[in-house]
């Protein structure tokens, strides 16, 4: 088989993933939540947001694992006024995102690229896309099987 062209990985070994509810269809918690991150200078690196239990707005977010206790600080000051409700924090995660310039255009990548991981045994996490670019949460001790494998997927610059 011959390998997709793509233009190159990012990685970031040092996650932290945080999931919560907040209160539910209203835009103005998921505001809330991403000022209040932003103001505490806490940097998200992957958010993924749906609609969860008793149709309430489910979060998964992703953070440098140093801004843990700011990040802790910044939810606990939403819980009142928007519902917030912390389910579960997974430290020592990373994110592994794989990107092209066409990347869009190409169907059935994701589909590739999960398989490959799971070959290699990888725990999927979360999931986040964009147009250019398909990204997976994963534990960070599995970082480097997953880079392994994903470079035996595709051909890389």
């Amino acid at each position: 088989m011959q390998k997709i062209k793509i233009g190159g990985m990012i990685q970031y070994p040092e996650l932290s993933l945080f999931r919560l509810y907040l209160a539910s269809g209203q835009s103005y918690s998921s505001a809330a939540l991403l000022h209040a991150l932003g103001n505490a200078n806490i940097n998200v690196q992957v958010i993924i947001q749906g609609t969860g239990e008793n149709d309430r707005d489910l979060f998964a977010f992703c953070i440098d694992h140093d801004d843990h206790d700011k990040t802790i600080q910044a939810i606990e000051s939403l819980q009142f006024d928007h519902n917030c409700n912390l389910l579960g924090i997974e430290a020592n995660v990373a994110s592994l995102g794989v990107y092209g310039p066409d990347f869009r255009l190409h169907a059935g990548l994701a589909g590739e690229i999960l398989k490959t991981l799971a070959g290699a045994a990888i725990h999927i996490l979360a999931i986040s896309t964009s147009l250019s670019t398909f990204t997976v949460i994963l534990p960070a001790k599995q970082l480097t099987i997953a880079v392994t494998a994903i470079e035996e997927l595709f051909e890389l610059p």
